[in-house]
Parts: structure tokens; sequence; C-alpha cells
């Protein structure tokens, strides 16, 4: 008589079985890293470019409606009752591609050249902006980084006032005009600072473009956690041209409205990046892929 010993099928896997299974899974985990990477580097070109295109079409839009540039933007100047009264706001990605300046209304009830930018940006319809939060007591860098409004104070009102504001300067271009128009994609003949400051403000949630315009104000998308809307301010910026001279040759003897030039992102490089030069990194990243 045969004896058979019948044992029953394993259930589950081997251990050669697993052993291979993991290493082909850690096989593919290294093979997907790269792409991983990708995908965030291509959300973050894909989310800026629509925003900015966006955002673009929002502010023209909101000026063609009500015939004005919208008020309550970020001044990105931090509260004079801050650490750092009248200073850039220092949570900013990269700061110092920016530089405050001061307009003051003289308190005579005569038009000075001084006012001029004042009437540049009055007449245009900005009246008030709101300054930034001290750093060092806000939570989050970017929405909760509004303090309060400041008037823009009209010239020849008869009231000395004055307002502070930052002005794009030169950042690691060859000169604001190369500055801008590298961002902006447009010629530097476009731009002249001579006649001209080129007004930089951030497109928070208070401003007047809310529920008339854009129901939430967009944030850009960081590509490094480090950099996130918590640690640093990710709200995208507007860029205006404010008329500042008007008996320098070549610049307009009459003073011009402040004029909408395009939103922009301020990143870590040392200039800001307008929807042309993130279009052309975009598709510059696509191709190195």
């Amino acid at each position: 008589m045969k004896h058979y010993n019948n044992m029953a099928r394993q259930a589950g896997m081997t251990l050669i079985e697993l052993t291979v299974v993991l290493l082909v899974l850690i096989g593919l985990a290294g093979l997907m890293i790269p792409y991983v990477s990708g995908f965030v580097s291509k959300t973050h070109d894909s989310t800026g470019t629509n925003n900015l295109a966006a955002l673009n079409g929002t502010i023209q839009r909101f000026h063609t409606q009500f015939n004005s540039l919208p008020d309550d933007l970020h001044s990105l100047i931090e509260t004079s009752t801050g650490t750092n009264p009248g200073t850039v706001y220092s949570e900013l990605m990269n700061p110092n591609m920016l530089s405050p300046v001061t307009y003051t209304e003289d308190g005579t009830t005569g038009m000075v050249a001084t006012e001029i930018p004042l009437m540049s940006l009055t007449s245009a319809g900005i009246t008030s902006v709101y300054d930034m939060k001290d750093p060092t007591t806000n939570g989050s860098k970017t929405f909760d980084a509004g303090n309060a409004p400041v008037t823009v104070p009209m010239p020849s009102a008869g009231n000395a006032a004055a307002v502070t504001l930052a002005a794009l300067n030169s950042g690691d271009r060859a000169d604001i005009e190369t500055h801008l128009a590298t961002a902006f994609g447009r010629q530097a003949t476009n731009f002249n600072s001579t006649c001209y400051d080129y007004i930089v403000m951030g497109v928070g949630q208070e401003s007047e473009m809310t529920g008339r315009a854009i129901q939430e104000a967009p944030v850009h998308f960081a590509q490094n956690g480090d950099m996130g809307p918590d640690k640093r301010y990710n709200r995208f910026v507007s860029v205006f041209q404010v008329d500042k001279d008007n008996s320098t040759a070549g610049c307009s003897t009459n003073t011009e409205q402040a004029k909408f030039i395009g939103t922009a992102m301020i990143m870590m490089p040392n200039h800001i990046i307008g929807l042309a030069e993130e279009m052309d990194a975009a598709y510059a990243n696509i191709a190195a892929k």
C-alpha cells in the first residue's frame, strides 16, 4: 500500500516571490521619482500662467466696467506701527527687487511737481491701499498679510499727508526698462523710468475687486514647501506705471493717469516674472524633460 503526503497549497506568497515583487516595486519607484518631481514643476508652471492670464483679464475688465483701477491692493510696505515701518514687506520671497518710495501732499492748495505721482494714482481711481502687518506678529505671511487701509492723498487738498509704496528697481537686470521688458515680453523702449515709477502692489482678498470682479484672490503655487503661503507672501502682484515728471524732455507735459502694466509673481530670482516670462519658462521646462 502506498502512502502519499497530501500538503495543502500555501496561502499567500513565498519569501522568494515576495522578494521579487518588492524588487520590482522598488525599481518602478525609482523610475517614477523623476516624473513626480516633474509633475510638481508642471503644476507650478500651469497654475502660474493660468492665474496670471486670468488676473490680467480681471483687472482690465474691472477698469473697463468701473472706469477705475482697483482700490485696497496690498502696498507691500510694512505698517508704520511695526518693527520696520516704511520698509518693503520682508516676507516676500525676494524683497530686494523693490524699493520704498514716498509720495507727499505738501498741504497747500496749489499743485506742485512732487505731487504728480499722487495725481496720477488718484485720478486713475487708486485712493486707498492696505499696508502690511508686522511680520513678527502675523500668522500666515499670505492670508494674514494685510493690515489696514491707508489713504493715497489727493493733491491740492490742502492737507499735508503722505503714502509709501513699493517701486520696482532694476533687480538683477541691467535697468528697470529691461526688467519690465523681460517680465512682460515687450520692448525696453515701451518703458521709461525717468518719466515714470513702476509701482508694485499685491492682489489680496481685501482688494476692491473681490465680490465684484473676482471671488477669491489667487495664490501662487510654490514649488518648494519652505516657500509656501504660510511662510512667504504668495499673492500675485500687479504693476502700475505712475507718472512722476512733467518737465524733463521726452516726458509728458500733462499728468497722466496711472496705467496698468500687468500682473506678475515675486519668487526667489531677483526680478518679477510676468505672464510672458512664465510661459517662456514653462515651455523651456517641457522641452528639457
